[in-house]
């Protein structure tokens, strides 16, 4: 057993490893500030739509199928939207005219 000065609170130690500097109780501390510090990076893209298909209940390929299809059918009604709109347009000035 060594015996050393802990670098934070300065207790006095018996330690086994000769590297230690710190006390258990401030190197519990230290390790939760070290975690702290440095989190987790965020997700990329397709890590986080692979755990969103997880939590779907469904594979990858088949949940991105579904995000497609509902962009598609998302976009179609957006552009049959706007042809309504041009012809109602086009109505309204064909009855000024007249």
């Amino acid at each position: 057993m060594i015996i050393k000065t802990c670098v934070d609170c300065g207790a006095v130690i018996l330690s086994n490893n000769v590297t230690a500097r710190r006390c258990p109780v401030c190197a519990e501390r230290f390790a939760e500030r070290v975690r702290k510090k440095y989190k987790n990076p965020p997700a990329d893209p397709l890590t986080a739509d692979v755990r969103k298909a997880d939590a779907a209940g469904k594979s990858y390929g088949y949940w991105r199928l579904d995000e497609l299809l509902k962009e598609q059918k998302a976009r179609e009604e957006l552009d049959n939207l706007i042809e309504r709109n041009r012809k109602r347009k086009e109505h309204e000035q064909q009855q000024e005219k007249a």
